[in-house]
Order: structure tokens, then sequence, then C-alpha cells
């Protein structure tokens, strides 16, 4: 195989990656993401959190008894860093995943 077959290939499939996404079904998304800090009330300390990759489709459904099912697939790359003492570590956070939020 010639190198110009195999990058016809690959760009057909970064191409075709966008236009898939609406062939997942109905109400699949792409979620927004940026950086954001969470607060000392979460683990003891702020923790800044910056998305490095984010590849990813969320959809969000609701039960019948009001709770909500939050569905998401795809790749997620994110670094978390301590804001007291400036560690931080990069976390790959592949899908699929499901969340739930009780009413």
């Amino acid at each position: 195989m010639t190198l110009g077959a195999l990058l016809g290939m690959f760009g057909g499939v970064v191409t075709a990656s966008s236009a898939l996404a609406g062939g997942r079904g109905p109400k699949w998304e792409f979620p927004a993401s940026g950086p954001f800090t969470l607060p000392a009330a979460f683990c003891g300390f702020k923790v800044r959190v910056v998305p490095q990759a984010d590849k990813r489709f969320s959809k969000l459904l609701k039960a019948s008894d009001g709770s909500m099912i939050f569905l998401h697939t795809g790749f997620f790359k994110v670094s978390y860093t301590n804001l007291q003492n400036g560690k931080s570590i990069t976390e790959i956070e592949p899908g699929p995943a499901k969340g739930y939020r009780i009413s």
C-alpha cells in the first residue's frame, strides 16, 4: 500500500468522525468543556481542572421518577492541579460512563 493511499484513508476517517457524531442517534451532543476550579470543600484544597483533549459525546436522559441519567462516551484527557502546592496529574478518562442525579 502506498503512502498516498494510507493518508487518503486516514483523511477519510478524520473527516467522517465528526459526521458520525450525528449517527450516534438522537440527543448525543459534544459537551462544552473548559477549565474550572473545584472548591476546597470538595477535597480539602482547591483543584484546577483543565481539559487537554476532549472527544466525548454526552446524552442526558430524564427518568420517570424525575432523576437524571448522564451518558458519556469517547475520549477525555484532563489535568488536575492542586492549587495549594502546584502539583498536578494528567488522567485519560475514556468512556463509556454513566452518572445519576436523583431528584
